[in-house]
């Protein structure tokens, strides 16, 4: 997912940003220190974790970007703001008047994966701004049916440093329902390894959950049924597709906390971006497409018939699998050309346990052509091959995977790539990769569960 440690290197007039004025050998310390800083800069501008392939051209980074995919949309360039300069009031998200919020703006930026270099002494890091919850808050008030517009109250913006969107839009999403959790406390928890880089929606709502709250992963994120969660007083969690010209493509979570028919536009909370961020109601659409538009619902136990009633139906698994299915098949039949449309329906067939119809839809796709980092945070792919038999196309897969990591982690690859070892009867090379998986995630389940199994 995105990854980010705030651009304040350049931004605050330090190291490489700082280059007139002073005795000249000031300036000379300078000049020397730029390298240093500079690889500094390209290190921290990772991604989220998950959510891609070749990296881009940065810096001390010297990888061929891949061409945008239609998913993904460019974010301005602009460096978002300092959060050393945030009082604890601009931090708290409260319920302000529509006409404050920032204007549209597209999907944002997707830093670079970084490249396998040591990186320089970390430069200091403004801390993370956030304000206590109340002690006891009353249930998120829902809003009329009819309302045009809704804004939920009461949301602590997060500032994601390093490979943190995941926990930080958790965080972010539990902060108005009266759960205040730093976001590294977070990310101990839900992903112990500094580098992995995927981090799923079950992961999210186990999260919350641990903290008398209640989730749930849903897919099929639709504006109508979006807007219903949003007006029962529900924040909810997207994964998105994202890009920016020269960054490259990945995934990154954000939180959606209002709507405004007005203008069709959702507003979100982004820990990369900031909060207020607004988004087209089809960029939304577009940008979940990759990922079967999954979203959590985060949400108190007394808030629970509501967010029944909101997702009409969907809260019965055979009903919105239905409804998905049904939606990718549509859009893939009327989008031959688009990779992510055939991406999107191989995953939902591999769910469905259609092996041989998923692993023609993904070979399609990857005929068309996908970002790199397109196989980091699903695996429909591997469970297709895995079931149809394919072990040793599977092994091939997890290598050029884990290939592009270029020093970040990813556990899940491993375990299907034990996982096919073990079903070649190769049981040492299997138990190797379990064992490997659970090195960057200790106790990771499906290794430990594996490894039970292997002789």
């Amino acid at each position: 997912m995105l990854s980010c440690r705030r651009r304040r290197i350049i931004d605050s007039g330090e190291g490489v940003g700082q280059t007139f004025g002073g005795s000249a050998s000031a300036r000379r310390r300078r000049s020397a220190a730029a390298p240093v800083a500079v690889a500094f800069l390209a290190l921290s501008l990772a991604a989220c974790g998950p959510r891609d392939g070749a990296v881009e051209r940065a810096a001390v980074l010297d990888v061929a970007t891949p061409a945008r995919s239609s998913a993904a949309t460019a974010e301005p360039t602009s460096a978002p703001p300092d959060p050393s300069v945030l009082s604890t009031a601009d931090a708290v998200y409260a319920a302000t008047a529509l006409a404050s919020t920032s204007p549209s703006a597209p999907a944002p930026a997707a830093p670079a994966a970084p490249a396998p270099v040591s990186p320089p002494p970390a430069a200091p890091v403004a801390p993370e701004v956030t304000a206590p919850a109340a002690a006891s808050p009353a249930v998120p008030a829902s809003s009329a049916p009819d309302a045009s517009s809704v804004l939920l109250p009461g949301v602590t913006h997060t500032w994601q440093k390093w490979n943190n969107c995941g926990p930080s839009a958790v965080v972010m999403a539990m902060s108005p329902l009266g759960v205040a959790v730093d976001q590294l406390t977070a990310a101990a928890s839900i992903k112990p390894d500094r580098e992995d880089t995927n981090v799923t929606p079950d992961e999210l709502a186990a999260y919350a959950a641990q903290h008398g709250l209640r989730a749930h992963v849903r897919y099929g994120a639709e504006r109508g049924r979006l807007r219903a969660l949003l007006r029962a007083g529900v924040p909810v969690i997207v994964e998105h597709w994202v890009s920016v010209e020269g960054r490259g493509e990945m995934g990154h979570y954000r939180v959606l906390v209002g709507y405004d028919d007005g203008t069709a536009e959702f507003i979100a909370v982004d820990s990369y971006y900031g909060a207020n961020r607004r988004y087209g109601y089809d960029a939304v659409d577009a940008m979940g497409r990759p990922f079967l538009g999954a979203y959590v619902v985060v949400f108190r136990p007394e808030q629970a018939a509501a967010v029944d009633a909101a997702l009409a139906g969907d809260s019965a698994d055979g009903v919105m699998w239905a409804r998905v299915g049904a939606d990718v098949a549509s859009y893939a039949a009327a989008n031959a050309a688009d990779a992510w449309a055939h991406f999107a329906l191989g995953e939902w067939r591999a769910r469905q346990g259609i092996a041989d119809g998923a692993v023609a839809a993904f070979d399609q796709a990857r005929a068309i052509g996908l970002p790199f980092r397109a196989f980091w945070y699903q695996f429909g792919y591997a469970r297709a091959l895995f079931d149809r038999g394919a072990y040793e196309a599977l092994v091939a897969h997890a290598d050029a995977t884990i290939d592009t990591m270029k020093g970040e982690n990813l556990e899940e690859w491993h375990v299907w790539r034990g996982r096919a070892l073990a079903a070649l009867a190769r049981p040492q090379e299997a138990r190797a990769a379990f064992e490997r998986a659970l090195t960057f995630h200790p106790g990771f389940a499906p290794a430990a569960a594996e490894l039970e199994r292997l002789p």
